[in-house]
């Protein structure tokens, strides 16, 4: 690959800043002629990493961690922990390199029609001061090295010189006009607790998603495990992998609005919070979801990060339409999600 295709590599790589009051997160999309698990191999093989990326000691298992040498034989290293890794689909990883602040990278992969073309999708999350426009350009060239693999070329034709300036000048515009894009929750102190908000959005119609929210069989599925009557006037009680809650519903208007108290019973002496969840049509189809809790305990993030990692287990309940399998409080993915939250919110 000489230097005129690398040009033309750059325009096959879709790129955005986002940020949450002092930090950033980037995001890579780029699509790839082979299936999935040729894919996934080439991201999470030693053998094929070392060839785009660096040299990788150790095992891709949730749980087990990796050490990534990117310019052999000792600089450029990050050690990753592996939160989540469900092959061929999601990889989460808390990102750790000397002299900075804990991150997290994820990859997520989705086959195309027919499965001979896979999108890769890659986050690198809660990244402050000129990080994002430095991992950006280093993130955007491994993918050109990757290319090159998966087409069968030389992933080492060029240098990181060679693409350097163009890199940084292109990720540099894209950090200085970086948006809020609302995603991340947020907590703001008061004088009876916390305030927490989260918002999601969801494919599929206002009927469905506020069945998920209000039928106890589907947030069984989703959230945990659920008792009670989510009616107006009704009592309800959810168990948790670290206790219950237990509430009283105030308002229901079916697939518009839910208001309910929220009581932890390991918090007998505390006076319950409210937690409103609003469903609104999502611009071009779709439903969105936003959620507010009202007089929360302090400090509030953790929570504010559980429900910003309910949220996402709820999108992908509906995505599955009501697999009867849990993604609730101990699946992979949720512990994936709160780790994220929590990074890109802590004070």
């Amino acid at each position: 690959m000489n230097i005129t295709n690398i040009a033309d590599q750059f325009g096959l790589t879709d790129r955005a800043v986002t940020t949450n009051g002092r930090r950033a997160a980037i995001r890579l999309s780029r699509s790839f002629d082979t299936a999935a698990d040729d894919l996934w191999q080439a991201c999470t093989d030693a053998d094929r990493m070392s060839r785009w990326i660096g040299v990788a000691t150790g095992e891709f298992h949730e749980g087990g961690t990796v050490r990534l040498c990117m310019t052999p034989p000792d600089q450029d290293v990050a050690m990753l922990e592996i939160i989540r890794c469900d092959a061929p689909r999601r990889l989460v990883v808390r990102w750790s390199e000397a002299g900075k602040a804990d991150s997290f990278v994820e990859m997520n992969l989705s086959p195309g029609p027919g499965g001979d073309a896979t999108t890769l999708s890659l986050e690198h999350i809660a990244l402050s001061g000129t990080l994002p426009k430095e991992y950006g350009g280093g993130w955007e060239d491994f993918l050109i090295r990757l290319g090159a693999l998966l087409a069968g070329g030389d992933p080492n034709a060029h240098s990181w010189g060679d693409v350097e300036q163009q890199l940084f000048a292109t990720w540099n515009e894209a950090m200085v006009n970086a948006p809020d894009d609302g995603r991340w929750p947020s907590v703001v102190g008061t004088d009876d607790g916390s305030t927490l908000t989260a918002c999601h959005s969801y494919p599929a119609s206002r009927a469905d998603v506020w069945a998920a929210l209000t039928n106890a069989d589907r947030l069984s599925v989703w959230m945990a495990p659920t008792s009670g009557d989510l009616r107006v006037g009704g009592e309800w009680t959810m168990t948790f992998d670290n206790g219950s809650a237990s509430g009283t519903v105030a308002e229901c208007e079916p697939d518009e609005r839910l208001v309910t108290t929220w009581a932890w019973a390991h918090e007998p002496d505390r006076a319950p919070s409210t937690v409103t969840v609003e469903l609104s049509d999502a611009p071009g189809g779709g439903t969105v979801v936003e959620l507010r809790q009202d007089a929360a305990s302090t400090p509030g993030e953790g929570y504010a990060a559980g429900w910003y990692a309910y949220l996402r287990n709820l999108d992908r309940h509906v995505s599955r339409h009501a697999a009867a399998e849990s993604v609730g409080h101990a699946d992979a993915d949720w512990q994936a999600d709160w780790a994220e939250a929590m990074a890109m919110i802590r004070p």
